[in-house]
């Protein structure tokens, strides 16, 4: 007794048994998405000439081709796409989680090795001698507020311009000195702002240095 022909496939064996006369194209921008890779600067031939779909039921929608695919990578049915119409989702189903790492890992040796882009100082740059102060030309951008003036510790109060001529006037700052109280005013260029660093470990007395 013959045994009663199928009327049916599953999805499965109809992607497996595919006819590969019928290629069409991979949307691999798609693709690329979907592992969160960049769209650009990939070896696109060599994506090509790997990555391949073939159509599983096709019609035309205005000008182009939709449908269902089936995807391989070599020899090796990894997914399935889908796209109802031109302008409908193009829809990727991978047909296990081992198929998806296997087309991730492929996609990510597309990528053209680049040339780092970072800069490392050189031992010059990191041996060579800075100063431990600072200044500034516009007093608008001065960010601390305890400095030195002729080597003498003193804070900011105020910004100010000072002059006898409107064509003469000075970017300034009002200082106050810690040892004496003192006040006056200053060219901005003529404060001196110390480096944030920790003295005490560098073994560096600042307020006497600056005295020298």
């Amino acid at each position: 007794m013959k045994s009663e022909m199928k009327n049916y496939v599953t999805l499965l064996e109809a992607l497996t048994h595919v006819n590969k006369e019928y290629k069409t194209s991979v949307d691999v921008e798609e693709f690329l998405l979907e592992f969160e890779l960049p769209t650009y600067d990939y070896d696109w031939s060599l994506v090509d000439s790997r990555l391949k779909a073939y159509g599983l039921v096709k019609w035309l929608c205005t000008d182009t081709h939709v449908g269902y695919d089936a995807v391989y990578l070599d020899d090796t049915l990894v997914a399935t796409t889908s796209q109802e119409c031109r302008r409908c989702s193009y829809i990727i189903k991978f047909v296990s989680e081992a198929a998806a790492m296997m087309v991730k890992k492929f996609l990510m040796t597309c990528f053209e090795p680049k040339e780092p882009t970072y800069t490392v100082l050189t031992e010059e740059e990191l041996n060579s001698h800075k100063s431990l102060t600072n200044h500034d030309n516009f007093s608008n951008s001065v960010l601390e507020k305890i400095g030195y003036y002729q080597g003498r510790r003193a804070e900011i109060i105020s910004q100010c311009v000072f002059g006898t001529e409107q064509v003469y006037l000075k970017k300034g700052l009002k200082i106050r000195f810690f040892d004496t109280q003192e006040e006056i005013v200053v060219n901005v260029d003529k404060f001196e702002i110390p480096m944030n660093l920790d003295f005490d470990k560098l073994n560096i007395n600042l307020d006497e240095l600056l005295k020298m």
